[in-house]
């Protein structure tokens, strides 16, 4: 993740770099996480989370190495059928394991389940 704009951020940080954090905790994947500019409870237990899914010291402060393991905390791009590129083909290996790089009925089916309130992670 590129840098937050402080070295370390902890319950009770507030701002723009916070809001960066929870995007990206959100693709970790996170998709319940509350964008809203507070670290709180539930920022701290989903750092808590990617920290321990992720080999790191468990502690549910944001120090250089969680940073630095976080993926990028910039809007997502939006991706619909017949979509193709490396954004493509990066969440076809997330969500499947698998090879090409356009959205088909196959990765469309997956985001569907994702999306989906119904059906997805949240």
């Amino acid at each position: 993740m590129p840098k937050l704009g402080q070295p370390t951020m902890a319950l009770g940080a507030t701002g723009a770099p916070v809001r960066r954090l929870q995007h990206a905790l959100r693709r970790t994947p996170n998709l319940g996480l509350t964008v809203d500019g507070i670290f709180g409870g539930q920022v701290e237990a989903a750092v808590k989370n990617f920290q321990q899914g992720a080999g790191l010291a468990v502690s549910g402060t944001v120090d250089v190495v969680t940073c630095n393991a976080l993926p990028g905390g910039n809007p997502m791009p939006i991706l619909e059928q017949r979509s193709s590129g490396e954004v493509v083909r990066a969440l076809q290996n997330l969500l499947t394991n698998k090879r090409r790089g356009s959205v088909g009925d196959h990765a469309a089916g997956h985001r569907r389940r994702l999306w989906d309130p119904h059906e997805g992670i949240g």
